[in-house]
């Protein structure tokens, strides 16, 4: 199945380590994304960790156009043959949800 053959997909980007926690030596990387890119563990211990399944996770270097590409592109295709779309982003201020 691809993913115009879906009429609602999933997909999310976790940011990179900024360089304040760089900076500070202290942080702990506690999301931990499967190498297909379809599910993500939340969580520094086994017994406290959760998994998740999602369309698709973008590793935190993907570049905007990328995001665009994948995610919004086909929406705009199916816009001009005359579908009625959404495309819901969420996330925080200067985060690029309006790319």
């Amino acid at each position: 199945k691809t993913m115009s053959d879906q009429n609602i997909r999933v997909c999310v980007r976790f940011r990179p380590v900024n360089k304040v926690e760089v900076a500070a030596k202290n942080h702990k990387l506690v999301v931990h994304v499967a190498n297909d890119h379809k599910s993500v563990t939340i969580g520094s211990s086994s017994k406290k960790s959760k998994t998740f399944q999602f369309d698709y996770i973008y590793p935190t270097g993907t570049e905007q156009e990328d995001v665009f590409q994948y995610s919004a592109l086909p929406l705009v295709d199916n816009i001009m043959a005359g579908y009625n779309c959404t495309l819901f982003a969420y996330g925080q201020t200067g985060s690029g949800k309006t790319y």
